[in-house]
């Protein structure tokens, strides 16, 4: 039918940009891997807090007594005997351990966000870098007339536009995307 068939020309281009991208699959993958260590920190430190805050200030329990009632009797037994006597009785002394802890899953977030979004604005570049070669190739064989008929100024700064919005378009699908899809999934699942 002729919707079917206008519906799969609308949306050629887009996988056409795709697969452009699909050009960088190892840089895609590693850039995930950031995205997901920077969601699972953001997951655990949200779901490390509220429950251990609640703990030590509103029930007036020992983090160690926690643990040891959590693991008792299961496969973990001997784990939470040595966690209780690994974590100090004093809740201050546990609430700054447990701070720390939360500090070091930001930084470990942080460092992969940076590393998501390094490789993400490297594989954008490199997929701007493909499509301006495409087009320069092609302006260059071009025929004359199409050249002196346009512009030759103004063809060369189309090119450089249009892969500029590309990149933009690039952008928001690979990075903002993605990286606020992770956190909100391990924001839900903590």
């Amino acid at each position: 039918t002729p919707d079917r068939s206008s519906k799969r020309r609308s949306r050629r281009p887009f996988w056409t940009t795709v697969r452009v991208l699909t050009q960088f699959k190892g840089t895609l993958g590693w850039a995930l891997v950031g995205a997901l260590i920077s969601a699972a920190c953001f997951g655990s430190g949200i779901a490390l807090v509220l429950p251990i805050l609640k703990l030590l200030l509103q029930d007036q329990r020992s983090l160690g007594n926690w643990i040891v009632a959590k693991t008792a009797g299961g496969p973990l037994d001997g784990i939470g005997a040595w966690a209780k006597s690994q974590i100090p009785e004093d809740p201050f002394a546990t609430f700054g351990i447990v701070m720390a802890i939360i500090a070091v899953l930001g930084l470990v977030g942080s460092l992969g966000r940076y590393m998501h979004e390094l490789l993400t604005i490297t594989v954008i570049q490199r997929a701007v870098m493909v499509w301006r070669r495409r087009l320069y190739r092609r302006l260059i064989h071009a025929p004359l007339i199409e050249l002196l008929h346009g512009g030759n100024s103004d063809l060369m700064s189309r090119v450089v536009t249009d892969t500029r919005l590309l990149a933009t378009g690039y952008r928001a699908i690979l990075s903002k995307t993605v990286t606020k899809l992770f956190t909100a999934l391990a924001a839900l699942s903590s």
